[in-house]
This record gives structure tokens, C-alpha cells and sequence, in this order.
């Protein structure tokens, strides 16, 4: 018999289209303090999260049409703010970080595993308290520009924009896979 959380677990979705209210504070520290309790070799803590709200999200989309074009110093005024709306989908965005150390015996990839957990977590998080979430990436997440307001060396990464606020619309029905094809007993 499946728990609240398997069959809230199985049932999720990404939520492309999200408006207000987003978490307020107490619900965003318990799910900033949940996903940072996702599993972390050695407790090295490479993760760091920016929770970008109100005028933030303002200044993060005038960033994204920076980053946009210096990439395309050809690019229209329309493309320009396209590139600026996009931080205004959601009403808040998390940005989730990972600065790996250097560490004998934890190598970089589980330092980046566990800031994707942390942002798995999260999600799981917000799901049970009722709010949506899309994780999102692309190019701006590689952006010199952009990389570079987050803090980020060459050795860091940038792993989410974590869109979150309540869930327009209802959540796409997805299709269970198949255990066969992606599950193999060893």
C-alpha cells in the first residue's frame, strides 16, 4: 500500500505555467532546509541557493537580455525581451549552485549529484505543500554573464532555475515507464 509521499512521488510534474502566491517564508525554509538534507559524501556542502523574488526577478531578466546579447549582438528588441520576460513566469525562481571542493575521496560529479538532489528535494518539498515547481536550465545557466552574478569559478555549475509558485492549470497525466526498459537486476 503506497505512503502519502510514493503516491505523491508518483504522481508528479513539472508545472510549466505558475503564478502567486509563492511559499512564504516559513514554507520556503522548511523547503530550503529539506533540500539541503539530500545526501552529501563526506558533508562537503557544495550546494548554495539564491531565491530570486519581486525586483529580483526584474533584474534577473534585464541579465538574461544582457547574457542574450552579448551572445547575439544582432538579436531584435522582440527576441531582448523575450530573453527578459522569462524570469517573470514564475513568482519565484531558486537558483540552485554547486562549488564541488576538492576532495580525495568524493570527486566533483557527487558534489553535482548531490545539488541535484538538493533541488529533487526541494521540489518533493513544495509538492506537499500544495505549490508547483519547473526546474529549468538552459542557455542562460552556462552564460559567462550570468554565471558570474551567481559567483561562479570555472569549476562551479550552475544546475537550476528553479521556477516555484502555485500551479496554473492541472498536472499532465505522465505516462509510467516501463521498469524493463530503463531497470536491470545486477
Amino acid at each position: 500500500m503506497a505512503t502519502a509521499v510514493l503516491e505523491q512521488l508518483l504522481a508528479r510534474s513539472s508545472m510549466p505555467r505558475l503564478a502567486a502566491p509563492a511559499p512564504d517564508d516559513m514554507q520556503l525554509d522548511q523547503v530550503l532546509r529539506a533540500g539541503l538534507l539530500a545526501p552529501d559524501h563526506a558533508y562537503l556542502r557544495p550546494t548554495r541557493l539564491h531565491v530570486v523574488t519581486e525586483d529580483g526577478l526584474v533584474r534577473l531578466g534585464d541579465l538574461f537580455a544582457r547574457a542574450f546579447l552579448d551572445s547575439d549582438p544582432d538579436a531584435t528588441e522582440k527576441a531582448l525581451d523575450k530573453a527578459r520576460g522569462k524570469p517573470l513566469r514564475a513568482p519565484m525562481i531558486i537558483v540552485a549552485c554547486c562549488h564541488p571542493s576538492e576532495h580525495d575521496k568524493v570527486p566533483a560529479i557527487e558534489q553535482i549529484a548531490s545539488t541535484a538532489a538538493c533541488v529533487s528535494l526541494m521540489q518533493t518539498a513544495l509538492d506537499s505543500l500544495g505549490y508547483g515547481s519547473m526546474w529549468r536550465t538552459g542557455p542562460m545557466a552556462y552564460h559567462p554573464l550570468v554565471r558570474e552574478q551567481f559567483g561562479l569559478t570555472d569549476q562551479d555549475h550552475l544546475l537550476a532555475f528553479l521556477y516555484v509558485g502555485t500551479a496554473k492549470g492541472k498536472p499532465r497525466v505522465r505516462e509510467q515507464k516501463q521498469l524493463d526498459d530503463y531497470c536491470r537486476r545486477f
